[in-house]
Order: C-alpha cells, then structure tokens, then sequence
C-alpha cells in the first residue's frame, strides 16, 4: 500500500519504534548523580516528562473524564512553557509546530473544564446554604442548563481531540524530542529560561497595572482585568516551575487558586443570571434564583478581598523572579515540577 494511503494503524505502528527508542533514552539519562552537585537538567528528559504526563491522560480527557480533562490542561500549560526554553535544538519549524498543536489542546480542554468547576461549585454552595427548598429549586434549573451546556461542548471537544489530531500532537511533540535525543547538551537552555521569565514577569507586571486602573476591578464586576492577572500569574508560575523556585511557585499557585475560584464563580454566575431571565420558574423559584445569586456574589467578594491582601506579595514575588533570572550563576538550577 501506498505510504500516503497508509491507515491510522499502520502509522502508529511506524511511530512504535521511534516511541521505543526515545523511551529508552528517557529511562537512563540520569536526572541526577548520587555523589557530588546535581547534574543540569537534560532538555531531552525535562521535555519528555512533561510530553509523559500530557500524553497518559490525553485519551481518557477526550472521552470526557473530569480529572483527565484537569490533569490533561494543566499538563498541556507545562509542556508550552518548557517547549521554548527546551526545545530550540530541534530547530524553528519543529518546535513551533508542535508548540501550536498543545496549544490546541489546551483550548479543546478549556471550556469543558469551566463547567466540570461550574457543577462541582453548585454542589458546594447548595452543603453551604444548607436545606432550602426554594434554594433547591434553583440549584437544580441551573445544573439542568449547565449539564446541558456540558454536552454540547463535550461533543465539540470529543471532535478536536480527534484520533488523528492526537497522533498529529504526538508525531509533532516527538519529532522535537527525537531531535533533541540526537543533539548534544544545550547549555543556553538557562539563557533562555532567563528571557522567559522576565518576559513573564513583564506580562504580569501589565497586567497589574491594567487591574489598578480599572475601576470595576475594585467593585469586583467586570473582571476582565483580574482575568488577564490569573493567566499571567498560571504562565509565570509555570516558568518558574522550571526554574525550580518553590518559594515563588508557592506564592504564584496561591493567587492562582483564588483568582480561578473568582473566574469560576463568574461563569457559574452568567449561568445564574441566563436562568433568571428565562421563564417557567414560578415565585418559589424566583426566590432560590436570587437566594443562589447572592450567595455567588458574596463568594466573589471574598476572594476579590483575599485577592487585594495578596497582591503586594504577589508584586514581591514578581520582583523575585526578575531577580531570579539575572542573578549570577554559580551552576545549573534543577527544575522541580
């Protein structure tokens, strides 16, 4: 047969042996000698672990399982990070197209997500308030509609992470490891940590400074601009990961937690506020509506207000991490995921 009308079967049996040989190289390159200062990372092995940890729960997220679809996002964010930094070897063209590819991932997985949090939000807010009948009226129109939202988006999703869009991540994210498996200790990987996290540093420096400025951020309204902070913060956190700064990803995983909660809650929100608007409810209903609406409120302003006593660490930690990447060297900095 024809190598171009090749089954999907055929071309993942000529993928195997590659998968064989780059696994045997990830299994023995050392992470670090027993005796003496630790080695430098290996971008082969940094790599490899974290295409390892997309790759194991890729095809349980695209069938739709909660924790494969969190583990799976989160996995793809590492492994986006740590291409540019790693990666550059195996030349521009590789590395970008598989960069572009786990991103994809990434967003297939995103908005399912939102609304796996969104249902387990509801849960939690229904054991808070406690047994009340117009309470439980809403809570249940509002999973209804987001259940509903669930499906669809999950069948989207079902379609981006197709088979062979995953065979194509695959083919894609090893090509730039078998590269790298051919090429020989690449010492500038810490020049270009370095770029990137003071690249991160800046884009959450401006984010900062957006929030500042915006006047709905205060009230915890439009929260477009916390918004940009939470995405600064996730891509900061994950550079820093490599840099092995467990102090600083500590106090980035802080402000990221609360800021997620906040986003979730205003994605639960919208729910809330679609299913107001709509009709059928009757008067017990409206009063859980808005019971349920108030309760998501108040749970916004706490975090807003976790949120403002965090920030002059968070500018602090910043700070740290530009500190961190034009420090002096003394050796290599062993990444910690």
């Amino acid at each position: 047969m024809p190598v171009h009308g090749a089954s999907r079967v055929e071309r993942t049996e000529r993928l195997a042996p590659r998968r064989t040989r780059l696994s045997s190289k990830l299994v023995s390159a050392p992470r670090s000698s027993q005796q003496g200062p630790p080695r430098p990372p290996s971008p082969l092995v940094e790599l490899g672990t974290r295409w390892s940890a997309l790759e194991s729960c890729l095809a349980q997220a695209g069938r739709g399982s909660p924790n494969a679809v969190h583990r799976a996002r989160v996995a793809s964010r590492r492994l986006r990070e740590a291409l540019p930094v790693f990666g550059e070897p195996a030349g521009p063209r590789r590395l970008r197209a598989a960069t572009r590819l786990v991103r994809r991932v990434t967003r297939a997985l995103g908005s399912v997500r939102e609304l796996d949090v969104a249902l387990s939000l509801l849960a939690e807010l229904s054991e808070l308030a406690g047994p009340s009948k117009a309470l439980g009226v809403a809570v249940r129109e509002v999973r209804k509609l987001v259940k509903a939202t669930r499906a669809d988006r999950r069948a989207e999703m079902a379609k981006r992470l197709s088979p062979q869009f995953v065979f194509d991540v695959t083919t894609r994210v090893r090509a730039v490891l078998e590269r790298l498996a051919s090429t020989p200790g690449q010492p500038a990987w810490q020049m270009r940590l370095d770029r990137r996290l003071v690249r991160r540093a800046s884009q959450l420096d401006d984010a900062l400074r957006a929030e500042t400025s915006c006047p709905e951020a205060s009230r915890g309204l439009g929260l477009g601009e916390l918004h940009e902070v939470r995405i600064a913060v996730k891509k900061l956190r994950y550079v820093l990961e490599i840099a092995g700064a467990s102090r600083l990803v500590a106090t980035m995983k802080r402000t990221q937690d609360g800021l997620g909660r906040l986003h979730d809650l205003e994605i639960l929100l919208e729910f809330i506020l679609r299913v107001e608007r709509g009709v059928g409810l009757g008067a017990v209903g409206r009063v859980g509506m808005l019971d349920l609406r108030r309760l998501v409120e108040k749970q916004c302003e706490r975090e807003l207000s976790r949120h403002v006593r965090r920030r002059q660490g968070l500018l602090a930690a910043r700070i740290a991490a530009v500190a961190l990447a034009t420090e002096p060297r003394k050796g290599a900095r062993p990444p910690r995921i």
